[in-house]
């Protein structure tokens, strides 16, 4: 009995880690299976993201033609606005080409040319005020040009703003301090203002520069009359004389002096 009791426990242990084992086999079964799912999915998720990545790659791409495109247009366009623009100023039909160069300006507002043009059309019709805000912007473009420096002088000249004037035009004749029409730009304005000593200083800069230019040289000669010093006003009064024999506002004005005792 007791033998038989013996064998029945021994059978029931086995058949209990049979069954563990069988457990432990399926169990690890599973998980293998759960980690090649996992790994799977992974698998599918990052080939996903590889192919949204590629598509967002390409998107971004053919966004990038198409702006290149577009922006290769528009200089197209640019381009051929500003010919059309100078043909039509050229011929004085000043507000179709400054219709064009305001069309140039809504494709590339920065355009250093059309805005250039622009700025000059509107001194030479007299819209000065439109000019000098066009050249305050090319100035923060080109800071150094004393180009941009001299027009925005005689933008705020046209407008009677000397003190401006006079500011623009100086800083024009520092930068370019060996071009005659810089010193009598500074000479014109201190003229204007009774500033006479500094433009006399300024006529004799330009004269210095350029010697047999008549206009600078009456400048100087009608400033030194203008000041009083009429020995002075009548020598250079001759020296355009000298230049130019038949000058008949110089000789008019060389008789009236000899009249008056110089």
């Amino acid at each position: 009995m007791l033998q038989i009791y013996l064998i029945a426990i021994a059978t029931i242990s086995l058949l209990l880690v049979l069954l563990n084992r069988h457990y432990l086999l399926r169990k690890d079964d599973f998980l293998q299976k759960e980690y090649e799912k996992k790994k799977k999915r992974e698998k599918l998720s990052k080939i996903a993201k590889e192919d949204v990545s590629e598509k967002k790659i390409i998107t971004k791409e053919k966004q990038k033609d198409k702006k290149l495109k577009k922006e290769e247009i528009n200089l197209n366009q640019v381009s051929s606005f500003i010919k059309r623009a100078e043909t039509l100023i050229a011929k004085e039909h000043y507000a179709e080409g400054e219709k064009l160069l305001v069309q140039v300006l809504s494709l590339d507002k920065n355009n250093f040319v059309a805005n250039s043009m622009l700025a000059l059309l509107y001194l030479k019709n007299h819209a000065d005020s439109k000019a000098e805000a066009i050249y305050l912007k090319l100035l923060e473009i080109k800071p150094k040009d004393p180009a941009l420096y001299t027009n925005l002088g005689l933008a705020f000249y046209n407008q009677a703003k000397y003190e401006d004037a006079l500011e623009s035009y100086s800083y024009a004749a520092k930068l370019d301090p060996k071009k005659a029409a810089r010193h009598i730009n500074v000479g014109q304005v201190y003229f204007v203002v009774k500033d006479l000593d500094n433009a006399i200083q300024h006529f004799k800069e330009a004269v210095k520069i350029s010697p047999r230019n008549v206009e600078n040289l009456f400048m100087l000669a009608d400033t030194y009359r203008e000041k009083g010093e009429l020995k002075f006003a009548k020598d250079y009064y001759n020296k355009v004389l000298h230049l130019e024999p038949y000058n008949n506002e110089s000789q008019e004005e060389v008789r009236r002096l000899t009249a008056m005792g110089y």
